[in-house]
């Protein structure tokens, strides 16, 4: 990949970042860390204008690899996107994560792949902490939210459909 692919995970953080930010406030992600909506609702729409213009880059300088694993990204990405908006999705706030997680450390390996640099042989070095915290807080009611589905398969599609 001839840029560099930092820029692109900077924005998918940001989106990552406000949505759960959003969630913890709606009381889908069992968090502290929240963000009014009327100021975070823009500012996941800012987040993703700006992911939308990084993305071109992606697209026009990295290889198939790359190019796959950032969109697999970015769409396990949109579950918390939905989620934080109080749209559907078809599971568990803590799978959603773990899901993203999954992904990003793809992401990783492929844009290090393409840039030449060795990966390593320990693929959990790219695992994301907040992952395996999710996984302990499964059914935690301690502060009344439950991680559940936010919608049912049937009610809506696994997707937002993004700009670009």
């Amino acid at each position: 990949m001839a840029t560099n692919p930092s820029e692109y995970a900077h924005t998918v953080k940001r989106l990552i970042s406000v949505s759960l930010k959003l969630a913890a406030a709606k009381g889908i992600h069992l968090d502290n860390d929240t963000i009014d909506p009327a100021e975070g609702i823009p500012a996941l729409a800012a987040a993703e204008d700006e992911r939308t213009v990084k993305w071109e880059a992606v697209l026009l300088l990295g290889d198939e690899r790359v190019i796959t694993a950032a969109r697999a990204w970015h769409h396990s990405v949109f579950r918390l996107r939905r989620a934080a908006s109080g749209l559907p999705i078809e599971m568990t706030c803590s799978e959603a994560i773990q899901a993203v997680s999954a992904a990003r450390r793809q992401f990783y390996e492929a844009a290090k792949q393409d840039l030449g640099i060795n990966i390593g042989s320990d693929s959990e070095s790219y695992e994301w902490q907040l992952a395996k915290l999710a996984s302990l807080q499964i059914s935690d009611t301690s502060n009344g939210a439950v991680d559940k589905p936010v919608v049912r398969k049937s009610d809506a599609p696994m997707y937002y459909i993004p700009r670009s």
